[in-house]
């Protein structure tokens, strides 16, 4: 999908600068699936970065928009799929943590 691996320092600088940052946009519904697609394909061939990817999905999670949680909710499943339980480990505590503010959220 374009990558030689392993991946060049740009192309992981181009993730956490450029694509990750779009997730604050408050109409990322309007390019989510073409976002999420991209950021998956670099957790597909590092996935030592879906720390810094989870990372910056749960800085930029949505406090009052349920319809943008459920697309946030929908990327981080299909990162957590691509990665195995040491990257796991890494986020799993503030993963939790942003689950279980979603479930206690009145909207």
């Amino acid at each position: 999908n374009g990558f030689a691996l392993p991946l060049k320092e740009e192309h992981k600088s181009f993730l956490l600068r450029a694509l990750l940052p779009l997730h604050k946009v408050r109409f990322v519904g309007m390019y989510h699936q073409q976002l999420s697609y991209c950021v998956t394909q670099f957790v597909e061939k590092d996935p030592k970065l879906a720390k810094p990817v989870l990372e910056a999905i749960l800085k930029f999670w949505p406090c009052t928009h349920s319809p943008k949680e459920v697309l946030f909710l929908s990327e981080v499943e299909e990162i957590l799929e691509m990665i195995a339980a040491p990257e796991f480990v890494n986020v799993m505590a503030p993963l939790f943590a942003q689950i279980a503010r979603c479930i206690e959220s009145p909207h």
